[in-house]
């Protein structure tokens, strides 16, 4: 899998419990960047990318809460709102 988080200078994914990631140039740079493979992501991340597409999300776009571990690898993973520390035997 391959992870993508959108950070701040500090390294912070987080800002006052508001996402770093929320623009929709972003988004649509995610989407061009992943548009070969599936791109998992939970129900946070999810519902900003459902209103990106007025509800039609695109098929590649995969939401479930478990999608560290379901994501394959050569497919991408958004995170925003969790640590990758809890995911360390996955990854590694």
């Amino acid at each position: 899998m391959i992870v993508l988080a959108a950070v701040d200078d500090n390294n912070g994914m987080m800002f006052n419990k508001r996402r770093q990631s929320q623009d929709r140039v972003l988004r649509d740079y995610i989407l061009n960047l992943t548009r070969e493979s599936r791109l998992w992501m939970n129900d946070y991340t999810g519902k900003q990318f459902n209103n990106n597409f007025n509800n039609n999300q695109d098929a590649r776009i995969k939401i479930d809460n478990d999608f560290m571990e379901k994501a394959e690898p050569g497919e991408y993973c958004l995170i925003e709102n969790i640590s990758v520390n809890a995911f360390a035997n996955i990854l590694f």
